[in-house]
C-alpha cells in the first residue's frame, strides 16, 4: 500500500532528535486501517532507536486513540520490541510503555501483558 510505504520512508528520513511535529500526519491512519497489524509489522517500528520508537508510540497512543488502535499497536509493536530486548529497557522506553499502559489499561492487559506471558523464553531484560 502506498500510504504505508510513504510513512515508512518518512520515518526513515527523520533526524535523530525529531519532534512530534516532524512525524508524518498519516501515521495515525495506519493504525486505523483494516489490516493495521500487518501494516505496523511492515513499518518495523521495533527496529528504530528508542527515541524514535517512543516518539511514534506516544503520538499514536495519545488520549484520542481508541481501544482497537491501542490493542493493535501494542500487540504489533510493543510485544516485538520487548521480546527483542537484550538488555534492560531504557528509561525513555520504560516511560513510554508505562504511560501507554496507564492510558489504555484493558488494551495493555489483553494485547501486551498476556501475550508476553505466553513466551517462556523471556529473560531478565524483558
Amino acid at each position: 500500500d502506498l500510504l504505508i510505504q510513504n510513512v515508512k520512508i518518512a520515518l526513515q528520513n527523520l533526524k535523530p532528535h525529531a519532534k512530534i511535529s516532524d512525524l508524518p500526519e498519516t501515521i495515525k491512519d495506519v493504525v486505523k486501517m483494516e489490516q493495521a497489524e500487518l501494516a505496523l509489522n511492515f513499518l518495523q517500528l521495533e527496529e528504530y532507536s528508542d527515541d524514535l520508537f517512543c516518539l511514534v508510540s506516544d503520538y499514536i497512543l495519545d488520549d484520542s486513540s481508541g481501544h482497537r488502535e491501542a490493542s493493535c499497536f501494542m500487540k504489533a509493536v510493543f510485544v516485538p520490541k520487548v521480546k527483542g530486548l537484550t538488555q534492560p529497557a531504557s528509561r525513555i522506553l520504560l516511560g513510554t510503555i508505562t504511560s501507554a499502559v496507564r492510558r489504555h489499561t484493558q488494551a495493555a492487559r489483553d494485547s501486551f501483558v498476556l501475550p508476553l506471558l505466553e513466551y517462556p523464553d523471556l529473560g531478565s531484560s524483558q
